[in-house]
Formats: C-alpha cells, sequence, structure tokens
C-alpha cells in the first residue's frame, strides 16, 4: 500500500505569514518569521494529530484542518467586508457583526465536519492532494 504525505494543511497555515512579510519585507527580516512558522506549524500538526486520532484517517484530517485554517483566516476578512457592506446601506441591513458571522462558520464547519467524517478511506474518492510515495 503506498503512504500519503498531507502537506496542503502546512502550506495554508503558513500562508498568511508570507504574506504579511511579502507585504512588509522593508519592516521585517526574514528571521522575525521564523518563530510564528514555528508555532503556526505546531499548532497545525497537533490538530492534525487530534483530527486523525477523531476520523482514524490521516487523509480525512488534512482536509479537516485545512478546511478549519481556510475558514480560520478568513473570518476576518470577510467580516470587515460585511461591515463595510453594512456601511454603504446606511443601515437598511446590519449582517456585519460577529453574532451573525460566528455561528455562520461554526455551522460551515459542522457541515465539513459531517461530510468528511460520512466519506470512505478512498483517497480518489476525498479528492485530496496528496504526494505519493512509493
Amino acid at each position: 500500500m503506498k503512504k500519503s504525505i498531507i502537506i496542503h494543511p502546512f502550506l495554508f497555515a503558513i500562508y498568511p505569514i508570507f504574506f504579511i512579510y511579502a507585504n512588509n519585507y522593508k519592516l521585517i527580516g526574514i528571521d522575525q518569521t521564523i518563530f510564528p512558522i514555528a508555532i503556526i506549524l505546531c499548532v497545525t500538526l497537533s490538530l492534525l494529530f487530534f483530527a486523525t486520532m477523531f476520523l482514524k484517517s490521516f487523509i480525512k484530517a488534512g482536509i479537516l484542518v485545512t478546511a478549519f485554517l481556510i475558514l480560520f483566516f478568513s473570518y476576518g476578512h470577510v467580516l470587515e467586508f460585511l461591515q463595510i457592506l453594512d456601511r454603504s446601506w446606511d443601515k437598511v441591513i446590519i449582517i456585519g457583526r460577529i453574532r451573525y458571522l460566528l455561528p455562520v462558520w461554526i455551522m460551515t464547519l459542522t457541515v465539513i465536519i459531517y461530510f468528511v467524517q460520512k466519506t470512505d478511506n478512498n483517497p480518489d474518492n476525498v479528492k485530496s492532494r496528496v504526494i505519493r510515495i512509493k
């Protein structure tokens, strides 16, 4: 049986740090990104470990952790976008509040957990991006 290495959770985890560095490279050095990268990689590895224990599949755990990281890092941006929409609508509809967006994010993650848990362990059916080691 071929073993799979799941790297996409780690790539999604370090992307925001490299994005911030790329936009501020004149102000900070690359050495100041090492500590945040180490922390986020350790957190991602622990999330992957616990998700693997919960789901009994490394591929499913990788998909779930990636979905969590995408939701986690996009929450503030979506909230800010909705608040900008609120200001442009002159308080007709107020949707850019934490009390409205947080339940949507939690329900989205819950639906993702449900569907990832219900899929079979065949990596072709899960549609994850893996690197095969022979």
